[in-house]
C-alpha cells in the first residue's frame, strides 16, 4: 500500500556544521542518528567544503576495491504510529590529491539488505570544487519503519595526502500516519475469531461420564 504524505522535507541532513556528525534536519516525526564510521578509522573535518566544513577520509584507510566492511552509515526512524516515505538521496564529494588519484563511492540501504546500489559515482572533482550526486528513491522506500544507509568508499591508490571529501549528505522524505484499519475490517476479524472458536468447540469430543475411580457404571 502506498501512503500519500505531505511535501518532502529533510529527514536526514549532514552538512557537518560546527564540525558535528549530527543531522540538522528538523522533522519532528522522525529521528536521524549521528553519522558513524565502520572500517574507516581515520577521518576528520576539512576546512574546505560546500560550504565548509566537509568530512574527509584518508586514502590510506580507504580500500582499493569495494569492501562491504568499510563505510559511513546513519539510520532514520519514524515516531511510533508513523511510517517513512523517502523521495531522494544526495551528497557532494571531491578529492584532494597529489598526482593521479580517483575516488569511488556507492550507497546501499537496509531495504534490500545492503545488496543493490541506491547511488554510486566516480569522484574526479578536485577540491575546492565539489560535484553533486543525487537519485530518486523508488517505491521500495515507501511505508518504511527504520531504515539504514551505508556509504562505501574505495580509491585508486594510497598516495600520500590523498583524501576523499564528502559533504551535504541529504535524504528528503516525509513521515506519515499509519492509518487505522476500517471498522468493518476489524469487525470481520473479530467475527472470524468467533467463528473459529465455535468450530473448535464443536470438534472437541465429549468425554463419557464415569463413577467412582473412573469405572463406568455396571448393570446389575
Amino acid at each position: 500500500m502506498t501512503l500519500s504524505g505531505p511535501t518532502p522535507v529533510p529527514v536526514a541532513n549532514y552538512p557537518f556544521t560546527g564540525y558535528s556528525l549530527a543531522s540538522t534536519d528538523t522533522d519532528p516525526l522522525s529521528t536521524a542518528a549521528n553519522l558513524s564510521s565502520t572500517g574507516l578509522p581515520v577521518f576528520g573535518y576539512a576546512i574546505i567544503g560546500n560550504p565548509l566544513p566537509s568530512l574527509w577520509v584518508a586514502a590510506s584507510t580507504i580500500p582499493n576495491s569495494l569492501s562491504t566492511s568499510s563505510y559511513l552509515s546513519f539510520s532514520i526512524t519514524p515516531n511510533p504510529g508513523y511510517a517513512l516515505s523517502l523521495g531522494s538521496f544526495s551528497l557532494d564529494a571531491a578529492r584532494v590529491r597529489t598526482g593521479s588519484y580517483t575516488g569511488f563511492f556507492e550507497v546501499r540501504s537496509s531495504v534490500d539488505g545492503f545488496t543493490a546500489a541506491v547511488l554510486s559515482g566516480t569522484i574526479t572533482s578536485t577540491s575546492p570544487t565539489f560535484a553533486s550526486y543525487s537519485t530518486t528513491l523508488g517505491p521500495s522506500f515507501v511505508n518504511l519503519g527504520s531504515v539504514e544507509f551505508r556509504i562505501y568508499f574505495w580509491d585508486s591508490n594510497d598516495g600520500f595526502r590523498n583524501l576523499v571529501l564528502v559533504d551535504n549528505i541529504l535524504v528528503m522524505g516525509s513521515s506519515v500516519v499509519i492509518p487505522e484499519p476500517p471498522s468493518w475490517l476489524a469487525a470481520a476479524a473479530l467475527g472470524g475469531v468467533a467463528l473459529a472458536l465455535g468450530v473448535w468447540r464443536r470438534r472437541v469430543p465429549s468425554t463419557p461420564r464415569t463413577t467412582g475411580a473412573g469405572t463406568p457404571p455396571q448393570r446389575a
